[in-house]
């Protein structure tokens, strides 16, 4: 193992060869040694002369340490009341006494009176939305890609796109239209999944005079297959989730109808 150089030693030998006249390349090359780190020490030998070449201790001149009395008020309402470090810390300042949560956090482990867990928590169960086989579960979703917008559907077993097209404007006919077009071609899906997007909850209301309907899943809410729609729940947040159906016009899942009743133009 090399031996470490002295560096109060070093410092003390280039402030005498700079005073010397030697050069400050000179010194540098000879101790290896940073052209800003000789000045910093050439700086603090000028404020301080040889004795500010040490370095001092950054240890600080007052230990704060928390009164006696303090810890006893602390470990005895632990001990009475079994309160958290939070209720504690303003209990006692509610009393005149300056104290940081995490002081009487401390007081309680070294008394012992931290109670960890007494066994893991439990884990969370999470609702996976893969699904095993095509046509279980198709994703849908819009994208804007100016001057226009993408409007994509997925497979979500195969990662299959069956229709994606770009279109003037993000509305909820023209969703219909590529939906309607994906469902003749490919069939229709037991389950679809979209975000909360206004072009999807118009699509679920546009459609809602049929009685055959495709199962959807809207982020955190889901749709049924029944014969009227329904909202159950709250819908944002994605807590409780909220059920609502989507039909179609036909039993080949044509959803045609429900633009051209209206006279839309989807293209």
């Amino acid at each position: 193992m090399e031996n470490q150089r002295d560096i109060a030693k070093l410092r003390r030998w280039c402030i005498r060869k700079r005073g010397e006249g030697a050069s400050v390349s000179d010194i540098c090359t000879a101790t290896q040694t940073p052209r800003r780190t000789f000045y910093n020490w050439w700086n603090r030998y000028e404020n301080g002369g040889f004795e500010n070449l040490t370095d001092k201790s950054d240890r600080p001149n007052t230990i704060h340490s928390t009164p006696p009395e303090v810890v006893e008020a602390v470990t005895a309402i632990r001990r009475q009341t079994d309160w958290c470090p939070h209720r504690i810390a303003g209990h006692l300042r509610k009393n005149g006494v300056s104290i940081c949560h995490m002081t009487v956090y401390r007081i309680q482990r070294q008394a012992g009176l931290n109670h960890g867990l007494t066994k893991p928590g439990v884990k969370r169960t999470y609702r996976r939305w893969q699904r095993m086989h095509p046509n279980s579960l198709w994703q849908c979703d819009l994208k804007l890609v100016p001057p226009k917008w993408l409007v994509g559907i997925l497979d979500d077993y195969s990662r299959f796109v069956p229709g994606s097209e770009h279109f003037a404007e993000g509305t909820a006919e023209n969703v219909i239209w590529l939906w309607d077009r994906a469902v003749h071609e490919f069939g229709k899906p037991k389950e679809a999944l979209t975000d909360h997007g206004t072009q999807f909850w118009v699509f679920g209301r546009e459609s809602q005079a049929s009685t055959n309907t495709v199962n959807g899943l809207v982020s955190s809410t889901s749709w049924e297959a029944s014969g009227s729609p329904q909202r159950r729940g709250r819908s944002n947040g994605g807590s409780a989730p909220t059920t609502r159906n989507i039909t179609d016009s036909s039993s080949t899942g044509n959803l045609s109808s429900t633009t051209t009743s209206k006279g839309h133009t989807c293209r």
